[in-house]
């Protein structure tokens, strides 16, 4: 539990819920389960008021739990896990406005189903999911290439968006697939897709920024989303106001010469792969994967980077020495002041403070984590 007073987790924060269904891991290159990041994905599961949603990778289904009023570690499964109509999901959303919730399947059936949310549990809303396009021809997918990323409503509850990774071995794109959601709550069949690729040549051999693995991505406000993309580093899309369904990455005065360029920015990081966004801040954080480094950018400010901190140093958690058993940092979420952040090689939570204009090292939740630990979602 949290204390005010203190701004610390206190007490037995450690426990552990079945969700009535299976977890499950996606192949890599060699055609083996990738250890961490087994879901190629952010936000396999989300919180929102006293509902809690998980997805069951293995299962093909979705769970909803109700938090206990009394004590926020007491999870109690509402109804039983539904079929998310599609294969391996592995993101899920939730508008209180719409009481929807949204599942990003990423397997050979992929797609986005929604469910209605109630107190007897979760009601299929579509026959079928809206088709991804990732051309996954088995399950479990392979990745992460042609993987789905993350799904999310925005605050408003109006626009709902997904992240989908590309290939560059195949050509195919990723993109940014925009959704409309109309005023009783219905999520729009067809999606418009932004950000398919930002590049000064063309696809393939020799082509330089090239924007194809849009992984994680945090809403800033109702129009504006900050980007995680390994293959570039940060990306700023902004939502046109005249239609929803547009959107563009803006265009930034970075010298007074009269220099412009596009907000798509490289970042000190290996593997920028999460995203986070703070209120309390005003600033967007990525979180690497390989080292284990957090950047904190200014998303309204062109994406201006404002500092970067190593998570893995001021908390003394020691990387491997390959690729293989090197994890820095997965899913991150921001809550008021504080930033947390999956450390999968300590099995632990590290808590990062972000109200000093800088970040610095408040707590780390030595929570017995698995490397194969998937999600993050805080709730305050």
């Amino acid at each position: 539990m949290f204390d005010a007073s203190s701004g610390m987790l206190v007490g037995n924060m450690t426990t552990r819920t079945p969700t009535g269904g299976m977890g499950a891991a996606g192949l890599g290159a060699n055609g083996q389960p990738v250890t961490a990041d087994g879901l190629f994905s952010q936000g396999a599961v989300a919180i929102s008021g006293s509902w809690l949603f998980a997805v069951n990778g293995g299962s093909n289904t979705l769970s909803l739990f109700r938090i206990s009023d009394s004590d926020p570690t007491t999870l109690m499964l509402v109804g039983t896990p539904v079929d998310t109509l599609g294969d391996f999901p592995v993101s899920v959303t939730y508008s209180a406005k719409c009481k929807t919730a949204c599942v990003l399947n990423g397997g050979k059936r992929d797609g986005v189903s929604c469910f209605a949310v109630s107190a007897t549990g979760l009601k299929p809303l579509d026959a079928s999911p809206r088709p991804v396009g990732l051309g996954q021809s088995a399950n479990p997918p392979t990745g992460p290439p042609s993987t789905a990323s993350m799904i999310a409503f925005n605050p408003k509850g109006d626009i709902l968006a997904v992240t989908i990774k590309g290939n560059l071995n195949d050509n195919r794109l990723g993109y940014i697939g925009l959704y409309r959601v109309s005023k009783t709550g219905m999520v729009s069949r067809t999606q418009s897709r932004a950000y398919s690729i930002f590049t000064s040549q063309p696809v393939g051999a020799g082509a330089s920024m090239i924007g194809f693995l849009p992984f994680g991505f945090a809403w800033v406000d109702d129009m504006t989303l900050s980007i995680s993309d390994p293959s570039v580093g940060a990306v700023t899309l902004c939502i046109s106001s005249r239609d929803p369904m547009l959107a563009s990455i803006p265009v930034y005065k970075t010298d007074m010469a009269g220099g412009y360029a596009p907000a798509v920015f490289t970042l000190p990081e290996a593997a920028p792969c999460w995203a986070a966004y703070s209120d309390a801040s005003g600033c967007a954080y990525i979180a690497d994967a390989a080292t284990g480094t957090l950047v904190e950018i200014m998303p309204k400010s062109g994406g201006k980077l404002r500092s970067v901190f190593n998570v893995t140093s001021a908390f003394g958690i020691t990387l491997g020495s390959t690729p293989a058993n090197t994890y820095g940092l997965l899913d991150t979420a921001a809550a008021g002041d504080l930033l947390f952040s999956v450390s999968p090689r300590s099995g632990s939570v590290v808590v990062v403070d972000v109200s000093g204009g800088s970040m610095a090292p408040r707590q780390l939740l030595a929570a017995g984590l698995p490397v194969s630990s998937m999600g993050l979602a805080v709730a305050c």
